[in-house]
């Protein structure tokens, strides 16, 4: 299931092609759009962030619950916060990524050096899509909005039992800022 991501920038609305081999060796071109999600892609996102939570659900049961909801209200908060950048990517008229993102806070801390910091909370692809480049397109689109906003660092946070993300965001220039480390009690 390989692909060959052709890169082609458009300004908010980002395009790229890439080809897929289906079953049948066949190899079929697929146009991928990046630009902001709609209300009516509610559905679509919550069954990826569903995926997503499922993951995260089987490895850490004890921290995420079995059954979550990405409520309507949150999805639109999302969507209106001028703060936040969700993007979604699209396979035609199917939505097959999502990541969002938002502009954090100024650490008061004196001891803190003064950043502007891009926060990535998701990123999202479905399952059947991974491996293909969508994530590198919506962690790339999401690098250039934050840099539009004026971020100087890019954040986010990885599970360590996530070492399929870990090495991904790695192999995107990332580096480990801190580690948490719990103990239950």
């Amino acid at each position: 299931m390989g692909c060959a991501v052709r890169w082609r920038g458009l300004s908010w609305r980002r395009a790229d092609r890439f080809n897929h081999a289906h079953e049948g060796n066949s190899a079929e071109e697929h146009m991928i759009v990046i630009h902001k999600p709609t209300i009516d892609d509610y559905a679509a996102v919550c069954a990826l962030v569903a995926e997503v939570h499922a993951l995260h659900h089987a490895a850490r049961s004890d921290v995420y619950a079995a059954d979550a909801h990405f409520l309507p209200e949150h999805y639109a908060a999302l969507l209106s916060d001028t703060n936040a950048f969700p993007i979604a990517a699209y396979d035609g008229d199917k939505l097959v990524g999502f990541a969002s993102a938002f502009m954090k806070p100024a650490n008061p801390h004196p001891a803190m050096l003064p950043h502007r910091i891009a926060y990535i909370d998701d990123i999202c692809v479905h399952s059947r899509c991974r491996g293909m480049g969508i994530g590198t397109l919506l962690y790339n689109e999401t690098v250039r909005l934050a840099k539009e906003r004026g971020a100087d660092t890019l954040m986010l946070t990885v599970w360590a039992f996530n070492e399929g993300a870990m090495r991904f965001y790695k192999g995107l220039g990332m580096t480990e800022r801190n580690i948490n480390m719990e103990m239950k009690l």
